[in-house]
């Protein structure tokens, strides 16, 4: 092998490692539920690097299909079958922003999303952000609106929950690190 070609070689070889490295960096995980089946609980979901719980209530969050009464929502949605019950999501690795689109009965004062460090409760509470939905036309009065925070600290777990009501969310995304 002539010298050109090795310094070709070596030169891939350290911009491939580079590229591995850097990509665990920003790590991402995205589902908008479209491709799992109705009724399928949270517990039930396979997404990389996720692992979605009702703890409290085990199975009630589950794939559900949107008959219109949510706009800004897709066809598939997680939704919850009791109220006020809560959705942990817990990430294989730290993260530092969150997304998704929700939607919530009336009755709904507000949607709380908690970030932990560590297991919810003996971890660190990184934030706690509440969320409001508006009506955007829902023929049965849904409040509908899209959760997003970054830039807050790194956490590892979320749990999701409405006080007064009920919800369901789609397009959920989880970046950064």
């Amino acid at each position: 092998m002539n010298k050109q070609r090795k310094t070709i070689l070596v030169i891939t070889t350290v911009l491939t490692i580079a590229l591995l490295t850097t990509a665990g960096v920003y790590a991402v995980f995205i589902t908008n539920f479209e491709g799992f089946a109705i009724n399928t609980s949270a517990e039930g979901l396979v997404i990389p690097s996720a692992q979605l719980s009702s703890p409290f209530i085990p199975n009630d969050w589950r794939i559900e299909q949107n008959n219109g009464d949510y706009i800004s929502l897709s066809n598939h949605i997680l939704a919850s079958n009791r109220c006020n019950a809560a959705l942990i999501v817990r990430m294989d690795e730290p993260h530092s922003a969150v997304r998704f689109n929700f939607g919530t009965d009336p009755s709904v004062v507000v949607l709380k999303v908690d970030a932990w460090m560590g297991a919810p409760g003996p971890g660190t509470l990184v934030f706690s952000k509440n969320f409001n939905g508006v009506n955007i036309g829902s023929p049965v009065g849904m409040l509908e609106g899209v959760a997003r925070v970054s830039g807050l600290g790194d956490f590892d777990h979320l749990v999701i929950y409405t006080i007064g009501g009920c919800m369901a969310m789609d397009n959920l995304t989880v970046r950064g690190n």
